[in-house]
């Protein structure tokens, strides 16, 4: 029998297909240059965007100091990706999980409760984690795409760049910015009441000054996603449901100077509001494997986040450039965690903080040594002016409202960065060296390396050794703890080195890369794995942030993208081992191979394209293993979801496009982080449509 859901998936690409087909009345020959306008740039273009975030000079590919993934809007709107972490999960070795009503990402391996943490994020060169959870990925990174032209990955340690935060790796989030007047909207609709609109606009001020406006908001209805649960009083088997309804809103303008002007300024003003609802919550993480919170294993939340920022810089005379930014930023986030089923109540947190800072930057191309290097001196501020835990019964009233020991807590940083990179032997090998120096307030100073080496025998092969190290201090949360996880004022930094052994081939219609890398993590903060061998006790476990773990991670990956006429495709292979090295327990959550295979054809004569994503996971299992839970976590089935975008140009400057997520309606699995039982089910088929029209 039919189900109700698989009648709506018919139904919406029966109706999408019949507009598409009835569009090409609309199309004239395919010579008529203006009119099949392709939206898509080809990946030989791709290919040759220069990205900036290994680096503060512009490089391409084949000499970024890092390993760097890149995803322009128009390839993750190839990927049907809706969200910032659907882009990042692309990349080779990075998984995205489902993480208290949002989403993050693991990189190679290290995936566990806290991945929300050590992955630095900066919007328009604005560092955007915060004080008390050391990351954005609880609400800023639900930043919508509509209102970015660019994401830009490193995958592995770049604290000598960018700070403490970005421990296992970075990521740069570019809004919005044109160079010519446009105004361009965008219209999504799909199954249980998903929805997506934006309007993007860009307009000269006299000969120097441009305008840049992205309006954008997306939402999403009742998903009722079943979810399975051994009742722990009789064992047996019982059913509960997520909704994983949310809602979104973000505003960006920026106001920027002409690129030829020697004076160059930037002003920025941003605004994003998020909700959420029914997502899965704390599952069996403090429960010793049980599932206690039974069918109402739920949390929700609400956050927001404004900031401002301006940058003034000048050219100057042998291609030296100097700059100054200044940015403010106020977040708030509150989580509703469901135990009623425990306590009959629901606890609610609710945190506020500021965040502030100044960073001056010079750099220079010498040409004459050969060299370009780079200063930068920083001052970072970040304040928690409130955070409380309320105990609220089911009718809304507050029985008890404690105080976090977070409140008026501040961390300020001051930080010295100097990086070169040289050319030697008739620049066919280039030497990256420098370091970057960090004083905290409150725990004191450090110091981070950076080196590599690059051989570019030719234009067309590179072979680099990179060694990168970075550490990150405890946060708020984990000095002060947060809920029912207690925190600890003595734990100390963790520290994490890594070695790169990259070789790269690129000609002008294809490109591969293959990568070998090793971490090394030490004193890693975790909540509380009582197993290790430093006195922890697993019968007196609490729930703390504890020092605790010392990990190591290795592994291989294949990256692959060509064109060949009108196919083209981009694709990876990576493989994983990582592993606790005191308890010799694997990193499970994270699957040991991730396949990307996708690719595309364009129907020249039709202005349509057609681009199928596929995404694999071997070897991994239903969450973590705890010492406080089960040694021995239930493996995952295979997953693997296929996704298809089909768009097509239509007459003055509109594309209309299909897009169905998990195409063949494959029931997958996911591992859950905070080891919800039996791991957490992926969408189920999904049909959108929609329309971009450029005015």
């Amino acid at each position: 029998m039919l189900t109700k859901r698989f009648v709506e998936s018919v139904r919406f690409f029966c109706c999408a297909l019949l507009f598409l087909l009835c569009s090409q009345s609309y199309a004239t020959e395919s010579n008529d240059l203006e009119i099949i306008k392709v939206y898509q740039m080809s990946l030989v273009e791709l290919m040759r965007i220069q990205v900036n975030i290994s680096s503060p000079f512009s490089e391409n590919l084949l000499h970024a100091g890092s390993s760097v993934f890149v995803t322009s809007r128009e390839q993750w709107q190839q990927q049907t990706d809706q969200q910032i972490t659907d882009v990042l999960s692309h990349a080779p070795s990075v998984v995205s999980y489902s993480t208290l009503a949002s989403s993050t990402i693991a990189i190679r391996g290290f995936s566990n409760s806290t991945s929300v943490r050590g992955m630095a994020v900066v919007l328009d060169d604005v560092p955007l984690n915060d004080f008390f959870f050391g990351s954005s990925f609880y609400d800023k990174t639900n930043f919508d795409l509509n209102a970015l032209n660019n994401v830009e990955m490193i995958r592995g340690p770049s604290s000598s760049i960018y700070g403490s935060d970005s421990f296992h790796g970075a990521v740069s989030l570019e809004s919005y910015q044109a160079q010519n007047n446009e105004v361009e909207s965008q219209l999504e609709l799909g199954q249980d009441g998903l929805y997506a609109a934006s309007l993007r606009a860009s307009h000269g001020l006299g000969d120097i000054t441009r305008i840049n406006v992205a309006l954008a908001g997306r939402g999403l209805g009742d998903q009722s996603m079943n979810y399975q649960y051994t009742e722990p009083a009789s064992g047996e088997l019982q059913q509960g449901e997520y909704a994983y309804k949310k809602q979104q809103q973000t505003a960006v303008i920026r106001i920027l100077s002409e690129p030829q002007d020697r004076i160059f300024y930037e002003a920025g003003l941003y605004y994003f509001d998020y909700e959420a609802e029914k997502h899965p919550s704390i599952g069996t993480q403090f429960f010793s494997g049980s599932s206690l919170l039974k069918n109402r294993d739920w949390v929700d939340s609400d956050s927001r986040f404004t900031l401002a920022k301006f940058k003034l810089g000048r050219q100057l005379e042998n291609n030296i450039s100097v700059d100054a930014m200044a940015y403010h930023m106020q977040s708030e986030i509150e989580h509703d965690l469901d135990f009623t089923t425990l306590t009959g109540n629901k606890q609610v947190t609710q945190g506020k903080e500021n965040k502030q800072g100044l960073h001056f930057n010079v750099k220079q191309e010498n040409i004459r040594w050969h060299t370009k290097w780079y200063a930068k001196f920083s001052y970072d501020k970040g304040k928690m002016t409130d955070r409380q835990t309320l105990i609220v019964d089911p009718s809304g009233e507050i029985l008890s409202a404690n105080k976090s020991t977070a409140v008026g807590r501040t961390r300020s940083n001051i930080a010295v960065v100097l990086q070169a990179k040289s050319a030697l032997l008739n620049d066919n090998w280039y030497l990256l060296y420098g370091g970057r120096w960090d004083d905290f307030s409150d725990i004191g100073d450090q110091l981070t390396p950076r080196m590599g080496l690059i051989y570019t025998p030719n234009t067309f092969h590179a072979f680099k050794l990179l060694y990168g190290q970075a550490f990150r201090p405890p946060t708020a949360s984990e000095l002060s703890g947060i809920g029912i996880s207690q925190g600890d004022e003595n734990l100390k930094p963790e520290t994490i080195d890594t070695i790169e052994l990259v070789y790269m081939h690129q000609r002008k219609t294809w490109r591969t890369e293959i990568v070998l890398f090793y971490s090394d993590w030490i004193n890693g903060i975790i909540i509380g794995d009582c197993k290790m061998e430093d006195g922890c006790d697993p019968s007196k476990f609490s729930g703390s942030y504890q020092n605790v773990s010392n990990n190591r991670s290795k592994g291989v990956e294949l990256i692959f993208e060509g064109e060949w006429q009108h196919w083209f495709s981009r694709d990876s292979i990576s493989f994983v081992s990582s592993e606790n090295k005191d308890s010799h327990i694997d990193y499970s959550a994270f699957p040991s191979w991730i396949l990307h295979i996708d690719g595309g054809y364009r129907f020249d004569n039709f202005g349509t394209e057609l681009y199928i994503s596929n995404s694999i996971y071997l070897d991994m299992t239903e969450g973590p293993v705890l010492s406080n839970s089960s040694e021995n976590a239930n493996k995952l089935s295979t997953y693997w979801r296929t996704d298809l975008h089909l768009n097509k140009s239509m007459y003055t400057n509109t594309r209309a496009y299909i897009d169905i997520k998990n195409l063949f309606d494959r029931e997958n699995f996911k591992p859950a982080l905070w080891h919800n039982e039996n791991g957490l089910e992926d969408i189920k088929r999904l049909v959108i449509v929609g329309v971009e029209h450029e005015f």
